[in-house]
């Protein structure tokens, strides 16, 4: 018999695609697991059990969750398809403010929603529904309003936008009619005259819209056709002779809002809107809500279309060490030191594209960009490689691509090195990243409910999760091994507790005074302890699993090979309880202290072969921590 023995000192390459396991050359092998459900791969080769959830504030019909680090307050946001809730740092269970929303703002404008920092303002924005704005004015109130373009004359408040503007229709010519004929000379400022197209450019939402005609403006205030509509001069007009200098405003709600924004060197930008969807425009300098081309002086506005063999819809925007535009067939670059009108350039460097049917966020890490891919099952990292002089987009998806499956949003945390990629099952995918270290390791992260959003800031990670009937804020605390955990505490040493309502029809974990008591079925609102506590923690239990790759190693051995586990060593690291199958099953292994760190060596049982056929497992419920460091493995294979 050959003694083979392995010894796995890391998991950073994660838990890998049941696809691969014909890919025995793979090093990955080594490094990597068959199931890793609720731990995290440590970046120094480990892997731990992860946080538990606190439960912090029920937020019915919640669908997104927002965080906005302000210079003045950290909030989160609570969005549902009618309701807004603000909570202020610490969040506590009860919004400070709440607004009524539009209707218009479905689950779906949610799912494709864009937001960015604009000063101390927060700016919303979909295709659909016109952009709004969220600040505290300088009485502390909060104000959730739309937005409002700078006018072209502050002084005078039914004064027209100072742009952006768009010719919808290029070949298209204007002319001004004035009672029923073309003008001979001067139309003055004022005058009611008849607007007239050469093709089909109107609808019933252009009423009370700006038209740019020359260098003046026109006010619509009648539509009679796809050609023909009324309007009031602003400014005087030379001749009412046929003209292409005319323009309508990009936004509106005849053409459609923003769909992309973001803030890139003092200067608002916006990625396409919906009848625009290729168009870029920048802010004046310092002026987020100016955008007014001007004479292309360095800080006046910006506008341009990304051109291409065939048409790009811009979905995502990213201000990163350059400016990134992710669009639905592949990602441009805007170069400029810094961007003005006269050295602003834009490329097409890869051609992945991102999804159509969902917008999932960019995740920055380590001054790389990371964005789902058009096919929805990759996840891929955009960077500049000086080795190539080139930006590339590496797929760091590739071993665990049956993890990455119809993404909604990509969520990272910098002090866990985690990124979150939440499914539209519900079910959420994490990865340990640390680029300069080349570690990349998936794992499953499982829950009793569904994950609806997930967001990092305001001092921590936050997930959005529909339990039963209630849906509510959860916050990654690695101080809890629970979920949708609860803490009830009493003036008094008490045995009976009550207020347990969110846990009915559950079977729970309990703590009481930070000793656990084991797992109760709930059928009321309260429970009975066997002795009296004055705190008590519950909360839901969730299962963590460790399953190595069922291979027994060796180059010269067959995958199939018939193999005997003959001795597991674990190396743990201030962990409180280990429950391992090593061939008699899953059994409680007693540890020689609490915590404890350091080996422990199980003889293991039985014959094994083929992929369904690992060495060992470890599965565990119990809510203590667990960490383990290394695992050993002895085999004897059948030669």
């Amino acid at each position: 018999m050959t003694r083979v023995l392995r010894i796995q000192t890391s998991f950073a390459a994660g838990e890998l695609d049941p696809l691969l396991s014909g890919r025995i050359d793979l090093r990955a092998r080594a490094e990597g697991a068959r199931q890793l459900v609720n731990v995290l791969p440590l970046p120094t080769g480990g892997v731990v059990r992860r946080p538990g959830l606190r439960a912090v504030a029920e937020v019915p019909g919640a669908r997104r969750l927002v965080a906005f680090d302000g210079a003045a307050a950290r909030v989160l946001l609570a969005i549902g398809p009618s309701r807004l809730d603000l909570f202020l740092d610490p969040v506590g269970p009860t919004p400070t403010a709440s607004f009524a929303i539009d209707p218009m703002w479905s689950e779906s404008v949610l799912r494709d929603l864009s937001w960015t920092v604009v000063g101390d303002r927060l700016l919303f924005c979909h295709p659909d529904v016109e952009p709004r704005l969220l600040w505290r004015d300088a009485f502390g109130s909060w104000q959730f309003a739309p937005w409002r373009l700078e006018p072209v004359d502050p002084a005078d408040a039914t004064s027209p936008p100072r742009g952006p503007w768009l010719k919808f229709q290029p070949a298209a010519e204007l002319q001004i009619l004035l009672a029923g004929s073309p003008p001979t000379g001067t139309v003055p400022a004022g005058s009611a005259v008849e607007l007239l197209v050469s093709e089909p450019l109107f609808a019933a939402a252009h009423l009370g819209q700006w038209l740019r005609i020359r260098d003046g403006h026109a006010l619509v205030v009648g539509v009679n056709s796809a050609t023909r509509v009324q309007a009031v001069l602003r400014e005087a007009q030379p001749n009412g002779g046929p003209t292409r200098d005319f323009a309508e405003l990009a936004f509106s709600p005849a053409r459609g809002w923003p769909r992309a924004v973001a803030t890139f060197q003092n200067r608002l930008v916006i990625g396409g809107s919906r009848d625009a969807p290729d168009h870029l425009w920048m802010s004046r300098s310092g002026r987020f809500f100016d955008f007014d081309v001007g004479s292309g002086l360095d800080d006046e506005a910006i506008a341009f279309r990304l051109t291409a063999e065939v048409a790009h819809t811009i979905r995502r925007l990213w201000p990163g060490r350059r400016l990134a535009v992710f669009t639905d067939r592949g990602e441009w670059v805007v170069r400029g030191e810094p961007v003005t009108p006269t050295s602003v350039a834009v490329e097409l460097q890869t051609r992945n594209g991102s999804p159509t049917a969902r917008s999932p966020r960019i995740a920055e890490v380590d001054g790389a960009m990371l964005f789902v891919a058009a096919s929805g099952r990759e996840v891929r990292e955009f960077v500049y490689i000086d080795s190539e002089q080139a930006w590339q987009a590496a797929d760091i998806a590739l071993l665990a691509r049956h993890l990455v499956d119809d993404p909604v949003d990509l969520v990272f945390d910098g002090s866990r090195r985690q990124l979150l990629l939440l499914r539209g099952d519900g079910r959420l995918a994490s990865c340990t990243l640390d680029r300069n270290a080349n570690i990349v390791a998936w794992a499953r992260q499982e829950t009793a409910g569904r994950v609806l959003a997930v967001e990092h800031g305001v001092g921590g990670t936050w997930l959005l999760v529909a339990r039963g009937n209630r849906t509510q804020i959860e916050f990654w605390d690695d101080s809890l091994r629970l979920d949708g955990c609860r803490r009830l505490v009493a003036t008094e040493p008490a045995t009976l507790w009550s207020g347990l309502d969110a846990y009915v029809g559950s079977r729970v974990g309990v703590f009481a005074d930070g000793r656990f008591l084991g797992f109760f079925e709930l059928a009321a609102p309260s429970i009975v302890l066997p002795e009296p506590a004055s705190e008590l923690l519950v909360g839901l239990p969730y299962t963590h699993l460790v399953e190595p790759e069922t291979s027994p190693a060796g180059g010269s051995l067959a995958p199939d090979a018939l193999y005997r586990p003959v001795r597991v060593s674990f190396r743990l690291h201030a962990t409180e309880a280990l429950f391992a199958d090593v061939g008699l099953g899953l059994r409680s292994v007693p540890l020689p202290a609490l915590p404890f760190t350091g080996d422990l060596e199980l003889r293991a049982l039985g014959w094994r072969r083929g992929a369904e056929a690992p060495a060992w497992r470890i599965q565990q419920e119990l809510p203590v921590p667990f960490t383990l460091l290394a695992a050993t493995t002895e085999t004897r294979v059948n030669s």
